[in-house]
């Protein structure tokens, strides 16, 4: 048996709002696989790391010769994320032309009613459900160090091993003509690069829109921790600091309310623009292939010298708010009252820290054409 990769498809903020649970499986179960079979086991978590896209594309665009397996930690927000289909729709259909269907293992991480209709409405939904789920619904509040958790990883590290042996003895055979496949109902080329241009304007509209809520976060959260100091000088005690906390939830409430709702703005824009920019590395991709265009080499080098900058622009302005969030965390569970408010606000943020992560990718992918076009 051979060393086997592996991708671990999932929301940033999910694993965020677990406090990093959902990497924590990854990383548990590629250890319980190599004390299994003794055999290597690679699965990539981070979907901006450049390594991510090289492996992904050399899967999706090979026979799978070298074994992969594709596991999507279903949630609500998963079957909202753009990348997160795009990811499991390519993988499931390039398994099953192949045969190969065992290596597509969804967790259950969060049970929801688009996944308990009998003829869902949501083709992806839909796809996921063909598929045999590991349930994860209960063991997410299992302790790492209890029976049940540890049981339930060493049962999908043994189903994982199963399945990659058996993918082994599989014959591939490439369908003659993988274009066959209907896309009549899917948008065009033109039609994904302009619904991108014009979310990439409602996009930056969003991004000025949030600086006002952030900002008036932060001067309500340092009056508050102002308030804070008075009182312990005051000797007003833990009672005193719970006032204070009950008045810093009444304040930041309308705040979190306006960062959520352009948060969910913001993810939907991405989604658009993400689309778009896929569509023509997609097609840089092709014209590469048959040098059609004479001009692309030096055209592509300038598209990603734009994205190389918008990404750097953004791993520093939305950088900046990592910290917001991190200190959020610290101090969610200190007060009852501050929890909800706390909670909205740190998963709004996130939402747009994730937005990193696409941009990145572009970065990634951008480069490794660049890459072809030298070798």
């Amino acid at each position: 048996m051979s060393g086997a990769t592996g991708f671990w498809s999932y929301v940033h903020a999910d694993d965020t709002t677990e406090g990093g649970r959902i990497t924590r499986i990854a990383e548990d179960l590629a250890a319980q696989y190599e004390m299994i079979t003794t055999e290597p086991i690679s699965i990539f978590v981070d979907r901006s790391n450049i390594e991510w896209g090289q492996e992904w594309r050399a899967v999706i665009d090979s026979a799978l010769a070298s074994i992969a397996f594709f596991m999507p930690v279903l949630t609500p927000r998963y079957f909202k994320s753009r990348e997160c289909r795009r990811e499991f729709t390519e993988f499931a259909l390039r398994a099953t032309q192949l045969g190969v269907r065992e290596l597509v293992m969804p967790i259950l991480y969060i049970d929801s009613p688009l996944l308990s209709a009998d003829e869902p409405d949501d083709e992806l939904v839909a796809l996921a459900k063909s598929f045999q789920w590991e349930v994860w619904t209960s063991r997410r509040f299992d302790s790492p160090e209890s029976t049940e958790y540890r049981t339930a990883i060493a049962r999908m590290a043994e189903r994982l091993a199963k399945a990659t042996a058996q993918a082994e003895t599989v014959e591939v055979i490439v369908p003659p003509d993988e274009a066959t496949v209907d896309a009549d109902d899917s948008p065009g080329f033109i039609d994904r690069v302009v619904r991108a241009e014009q979310a990439m304007t409602e996009w930056a509209a969003t991004l000025t829109s949030l600086q006002e809520p952030i900002v008036a976060v932060g001067e309500v959260t340092k009056a508050a921790g102002e308030r804070v100091t008075e009182a312990d000088r005051r000797g007003a005690g833990m009672a005193g600091r719970l006032e204070v906390f009950r008045q810093l939830s009444e304040d930041l409430s309308p705040h979190a309310d306006s960062i959520q709702e352009l948060g969910n703005s913001f993810a939907s824009q991405m989604n658009d623009v993400d689309s778009g920019i896929q569509a023509i590395f997609d097609q840089a991709a092709e014209e590469l292939r048959d040098e059609s265009n004479p001009q692309l080499p030096e055209q592509l080098a300038t598209f990603v010298d734009q994205l190389r900058t918008l990404a750097g622009a953004a791993n520093e302005g939305l950088g900046a708010l990592q910290g917001m969030v991190d200190a959020i965390a610290g101090v969610e569970n200190q007060s009852r009252s501050l929890r909800p408010v706390l909670r909205k606000l740190r998963l709004g943020l996130t939402v747009l820290i994730d937005g990193r992560d696409v941009m990145n990718s572009w970065v990634a992918r951008g480069e490794e054409l660049l890459g072809d076009v030298a070798a």
